[in-house]
C-alpha cells in the first residue's frame, strides 16, 4: 500500500540532508502517515520505520505513541529512539513501558526505555508512574549485570523513580561498590528531547553496515580509472558518464563485493554466515526466510529468534519447513519458550506440526499443559492437585519444582511463589538457590517486596554444620560463624524494623488528644508530632541499614557455597576427567545430550575463554579449576583422548559437553583454527543455563 513511500525512506540516510528531503514524500493527512508507520513496523522494516519518524517529528506531524511497542526495537540507533519517544504524542511511558515487555530490545535499549519512561513522566506530573515500570525495571536489573550501559541508565531511572524495592534489587545484585548514579545521562536525555530534530541528527551520513559491529567493506562497484570508457557502454568516458552515480552506490558499500547495504539486507539469505547471523538485530533475524538459509544455520537460526523473543517468526519457520532432523530439537525449544511466553496460540500452532514421535521424546512439560488447559478453571485446579500428589509421592522434589516454576511463570505468580517455598527446606542446596532466585524474579514481576521472609530458611540452611576432615574444619567454621553473625544482624534489624513499623501505625491512627481551654484560645501552631518524626526518620535509617546488610549477607552466602562445594571437592583424592565407561549420574542430563559422536581430536586449536572465565575459575573448588584448565589444554591441543566421552548437545549439536569429575560440566564449540569455550558450570544447572549461556557474547550476542 505505502511500498514507494517506504522505499524512499529505507534508501534515505541517516543525516540532516536526507531526513530533511523526506520530508516533502510524507503523506498530507495524518492518517495515511500513521497507516505507513503501522506497515512499516509490521514488515521488520527499521531503516523505513526510523526515518519516517524522525522525518514527521522534524516536520511538526503527530506520531501515536503506540508505535513505540512494536517499533522500540528498530530504531537504527539508541539516540534515535532518545530523540523521537518524549516528542510523540499519547501515553509514551505506558508504550515504552510495554516495548520493554516484549523483550525485543535488548537490555542495553531496555535499559534506555525505561529512562526515558521516568524522565517522562517527570516532565508530566499530572500522569501517573506505568504500574509495571518498576516491576520491569527490578527484573531487568537482575539481568543486566556486567552491562555497563543498562546499569548506569537503570541507576538514573531508579534516582528518578524513588522506589525502595528497586533500590534494594540493585543494592544486592550488583557487585561492584554502589556510585552515585551518572545524572548527567539524564541531562542528555532531556537535551535531546527539546527543539527541532534535525539539528540533533548527523550532519553528514555514516556508513553504517547491516548488522553493525565492525566488517571489511567491500566495493559495491568495480574499481574503475576516471579515463577509462564507461562499462555502461555509452562510448563516453567513466568520469563523464556513471561515476558520479556509482560514488553514491560505492559509498553504501556492504562486506559483500557487488552489493550495498540495501542490495545484502534485501537478498542476505546466500550470503548469511555464522558470525553474521550472532550478531545480527532481532528484527533482521525474523525478516530472513528460512526456505533460504542454509541447514547447517538452521538450528542458530531458530536460538536467535528464540533468544529475541521473536516467537511467530521461529514458530513460521518450523511452519515452512516442517520439523526437519537437524532442527527436530529445537522444536521442544520453542514450546517451552513458547509456553514461558504464555502464547497459548502459538503453541497450539507448533502442536498440529506433523511430526514422528522417537523414543526418547520426553512427556510433555506439565507448564505447556498447563498452559492448553486455560479457560477451564476445573481442569486447571485438577492438574494442579494431580501434580501436587506426584510431587508428594515421588523420592525427589523435582515434580514440585517444575510445578512451582510453571506456576510462577505461567498465570499464577503468587501461588508459584507459595510452592517455591514448600520445597526450599528439603531441596538439594544448590536447587534451592535456583529456586530462590526464581522466586524473587517472580516478586519482582508482582512488584512486591525483594525481600522474601524464606530468606531465612536458607541463612538456616547454610549454617548447618556437617563433619569435615580436620585440616578443613577451621576456613569452614570461620565462614559458618561470619555468616551466622550476619544472618542474626539481619534478623534483629528485621524484627526492630517490624516493631518501628507498628508504633508508627499506632501513632498516626491514634485520635488526637482534646485541646485544653487555653489551647482553645491560643491555639498552637500545627506542627508534626515530634516522636513520631523521630520514629519515621528512625524507620528510614533501618531500611537503610537492613539494605545494607542484606547485601554483605548475601555476599557471604555465596563464599561459604563456594567453601562448602572446596571442601567436598576435596574429599575427592583426584578429579578426573569421564571416559568413555563412565555412566551419568542423573537422566535427566542424557536427554539433554545427543547420540552423535564427538568429532575426532588431532586438530590443534586456539581456545577462546568468555569473558570472567577467570572469576569463574576463581569462584571453584582447585582441583576443578586445575583440571577444566589442563582438558582445555588438550582439547586445543587435539588430544584424541581428551575427546573420549564428550557428548554433543540434543538442542544444539554444534556444542559439546565433556565431564569435569561428578559435578561439573564443560561447554564447548570447535571452529576450524579456534576452540570456543561457552561456561563450566555445575552439573545442575545444565538444564536451566544452556539458552543463557548461548545468548551471551562468545556463545551468542546481546540483542
Amino acid at each position: 500500500m505505502h511500498a514507494d513511500l517506504l522505499k524512499r525512506a529505507r534508501e534515505c540516510r541517516y543525516c540532516q540532508r536526507d531526513i530533511h528531503a523526506l520530508e516533502a514524500s510524507l503523506p498530507a493527512e495524518d492518517a495515511v502517515l500513521d497507516s505507513a508507520l503501522t506497515e512499516a513496523t509490521t514488515a521488520l522494516d527499521a531503516p523505513a520505520f526510523t526515518h519516517l519518524v524522525l522525518a514527521a517529528l522534524d516536520a511538526g506531524r503527530a506520531v501515536e505513541a503506540r508505535h513505540l511497542v512494536a517499533g522500540g526495537a528498530l530504531f537504527v540507533e539508541i539516540p534515535a529512539l532518545l530523540i523521537a519517544a518524549p516528542r510523540m504524542t499519547g501515553e509514551v511511558a505506558q508504550a515504552l513501558v510495554q516495548a520493554v515487555h516484549e523483550e525485543q530490545m535488548g537490555i542495553e535499549r531496555e535499559a534506555t526505555a525505561l529512562l526515558l519512561a521516568a524522565i517522562w513522566c517527570r516532565a508530566n506530573p499530572e500522569r501517573a508512574l506505568p504500574p509495571d515500570l518498576v516491576s520491569n525495571a527490578r527484573s531487568l536489573a537482575r539481568k543486566s549485570c556486567g552491562t555497563p550501559l543498562a546499569e548506569v541508565s537503570l541507576s538514573a531511572a531508579a534516582e528518578l523513580i524513588q522506589d525502595p524495592g528497586l533500590n534494594a534489587v540493585i543494592d544486592s545484585l550488583w557487585r561492584r561498590p554502589p556510585t552515585p548514579p551518572d545524572l548527567t545521562l539524564v541531562g542528555e536525555c532531556r537535551r535531546l528531547a527539546a527543539g527541532p530534530v534535525l539539528p540533533l541528527l548527523p550532519a553528514t551520513p555514516r556508513h553504517r553496515g547491516l548488522v553493525g559491529g565492525g566488517y571489511t567493506i567491500r566495493r559495491a562497484v568495480p574499481r574503475i580509472g576516471r579515463n577509462d570508457p564507461c562499462p555502461c557502454g555509452s562510448g563516453k568516458k567513466y568520469k563523464k558518464c556513471c561515476q558520479d552515480k556509482d560514488q553514491e552506490r560505492l559509498a553504501r558499500s556492504s562486506s559483500v563485493p557487488g552489493l550495498t547495504v540495501e542490495e545484502l539486507r534485501e537478498q542476505l539469505e546466500p550470503h548469511l554466515t555464522r558470525e553474521r547471523l550472532m550478531v545480527m538485530r532481532s528484527y533482521d533475524v525474523a525478516r530472513l526466510d528460512p526456505a533460504k538459509v542454509a541447514p547447517e544455520l538452521l538450528p542458530l537460526m531458530i536460538n536467535r529468534l528464540l533468544t529475541f523473543a521473536q516467537y511467530e517468526s521461529a514458530v513460521r519457520l518450523f511452519e515452512t519447513l516442517g520439523i526437519r532432523e537437524e532442527i527436530d530439537g529445537y522444536w521442544f525449544e520453542a514450546v517451552s519458550d513458547v509456553t514461558r511466553a504464555q502464547r497459548k496460540d502459538l503453541v497450539l500452532r507448533l502442536l498440529a506440526l506433523p511430526r514422528q514421535a522417537r523414543a526418547d521424546d520426553p512427556e510433555m512439560a506439565f507448564g505447556t499443559r498447563l498452559l492448553l488447559a486455560e479457560g477451564d478453571a476445573g481442569a486447571v485446579l485438577s492438574m494442579i492437585e494431580t501434580q501436587s500428589l506426584k510431587g508428594l509421592r515421588a523420592e525427589n522434589d523435582y515434580p514440585q519444582i517444575d510445578l512451582a516454576y510453571s506456576l510462577m511463570e505461567g498465570r499464577y505468580p503468587a501461588l508459584g511463589i507459595l510452592v517455591a517455598r514448600s520445597i526450599l527446606p528439603t531441596s538439594p542446596h544448590f536447587d534451592a538457590i535456583i529456586l530462590f532466585d526464581a522466586l524473587l524474579a517472580t516478586r519482582d514481576k508482582l512488584n512486591l517486596d525483594p525481600a522474601d521472609p524464606f530468606d531465612r530458611i536458607l541463612d538456616e540452611r547454610f549454617a548447618e554444620r556437617f563433619e569435615a576432615p580436620s585440616e578443613d574444619s577451621a576456613a569452614v567454621a570461620e565462614a559458618q560463624h561470619r555468616f551466622e553473625e550476619k544472618a542474626a544482624h539481619v534478623q534483629r534489624l528485621t524484627a526492630e524494623l517490624e516493631s518501628l513499623r507498628r508504633k508508627v501505625e499506632r501513632r498516626e491512627q491514634a485520635p488526637a488528644p482534646k485541646p485544653s481551654a487555653a489551647e482553645q484560645v491560643f491555639p498552637a501552631t500545627p506542627a508534626e508530632d515530634k516522636a513520631l518524626v523521630e520514629l519515621r526518620q528512625r524507620v528510614t535509617a533501618l531500611k537503610q541499614e537492613l539494605n545494607e546488610r542484606h547485601t554483605e549477607r548475601n555476599q557471604l552466602r555465596r563464599e561459604l557455597q563456594a567453601t562448602l562445594t572446596e571442601l567436598e571437592a576435596a574429599r575427592e583424592k583426584t578429579v578426573q576427567v569421564a571416559g568413555p565407561t563412565a555412566e551419568e549420574s542423573e537422566d535427566s542430563e542424557e536427554a539433554l545430550l545427543s547420540e552423535d559422536a564427538a568429532p575426532p581430536g588431532q586438530v590443534v586449536r586456539l581456545p577462546e575463554f568468555p569473558k570472567h572465565f577467570a572469576e569463574t575459575l576463581q569462584e571453584l573448588p582447585k582441583p576443578v579449576a586445575r583440571a577444566a584448565v589442563i582438558l582445555i589444554g588438550r582439547l586445543s591441543a587435539g588430544d584424541p583422548a581428551a575427546f573420549v566421552g564428550a557428548k554433543r548437545l540434543h538442542a544444539d549439536r554444534e556444542i559439546l559437553r565433556q565431564k569435569i569429575g561428578d559435578a561439573h560440566r564443560l561447554l564447548f564449540r570447535l571452529h576450524p583454527g579456534t576452540l570456543e569455550v561457552l561456561a563450566l558450570i555445575n552439573r545442575r544447572d545444565l538444564e536451566r543455563k544452556i539458552k543463557t549461556l548461548m545468548a551471551r557474547p562468545g556463545g551468542g550476542s546481546p540483542r
